[in-house]
């Protein structure tokens, strides 16, 4: 016996030998052919089965991958399957738009050191945060600015928060932390072995060992005024930086606030050095400015013709 199983007048053959097709076949009586229902797993189901529903879920929930800050800071992220999500601080993002934020957002941080924080690290601090809201203001939605503006905070914080304290303080210091951590201390101490065990001349042991700091009482180039660094951190956060003059005048501000501290530091060799310091310091900050400035219109560009 031969059964032919119609679908609007649209014959789908031999059927009597495969229950499958057979059922699949019964399925689809009387549906239109653009009411075609999707095959799922080897089966026919309708969009609103949950089975379907839960493939769909599973499949958006592996394209979506959760970034933070420090993410941002790395090179080597791929970001070729434009249908992956990025989720950063809850605000989701494609891999275009995550693309550039990761490219503008690597650039802005680079100025900052990592160990040892000084003031004009706070100041950069202030200049990224600054330049990151601009470039979410321009390219980015509301909700998306946010996020990395936020990511920006995180990972300045954290990179405070995770800064060696030095073993002990002096009072009333621009720098008054002092002491090496562990993996420095055992350094020095595996040259001052090396140099005592060595085969040289017992006066150049002498000589060598008696000058080599041992690090326990090293100046660190850290900030100890966490007033004045959080106070140049919110100036330069604050700086209208197209504005000439209030640049000028942030720069001049902030030789007075430095000058001292520098003094302190370079206190073996004179003021002469703290002023040459301190001009590198603006010279630098104008620098990563007009770099990072850069940055974010090369990627505020290609953003916009990602849109179009």
């Amino acid at each position: 016996m031969t059964m032919n199983v119609k679908a609007d007048n649209m014959s789908f053959g031999l059927l009597q030998r495969n229950e499958k097709l057979y059922a699949i076949g019964k399925s689809m009586e009387g549906m239109k052919p653009d009411e075609s229902k999707k095959l799922v797993n080897g089966r026919i189901c309708d969009p609103s089965e949950s089975v379907f529903k839960k493939e769909v879920q599973q499949n958006v929930k592996q394209r979506k991958v959760e970034f933070s800050a420090s993410d941002l800071t790395r090179c080597n992220n791929d970001y070729s399957d434009d249908k992956r999500i990025y989720i950063l601080n809850g605000v989701e993002f494609t891999a275009s738009e995550m693309q550039s934020v990761n490219q503008v957002f690597r650039d802005v941080v680079s100025g900052v050191s990592i160990g040892e924080l000084d003031y004009k690290d706070y100041a950069k601090m202030g200049m990224a945060e600054n330049m990151l809201r601009s470039y979410g203001k321009e390219y980015l939605s509301e909700e998306k600015a946010e996020a990395v503006n936020k990511a920006a905070t995180e990972y300045f914080d954290q990179l405070i928060n995770n800064e060696f304290q030095g073993r002990y303080e002096t009072d009333d210091a621009y720098y008054a932390k002092r002491g090496c951590d562990d993996t420095t201390l055992r350094l020095i101490q595996t040259i001052r072995d090396y140099v005592a065990n060595g085969d040289l001349p017992d006066y150049v042991k002498w000589t060598f060992l008696e000058n080599m700091d041992d690090g326990r009482n090293s100046r660190l180039r850290s900030a100890s005024d966490r007033e004045l660094a959080n106070t140049l951190r919110e100036r330069f956060a604050d700086l209208n930086w197209e504005d000439e003059k209030a640049r000028r005048d942030l720069f001049e501000q902030y030789k007075k606030w430095m000058r001292p501290a520098y003094l302190e530091w370079f206190r073996a060799v004179g003021s002469k050095y703290a002023d040459e310091e301190l001009q590198n310091d603006i010279n630098n900050f104008m620098k990563q400015y007009d770099k990072i400035k850069k940055t974010i219109e090369n990627a505020g560009a290609a953003h916009v013709n990602i849109q179009i």
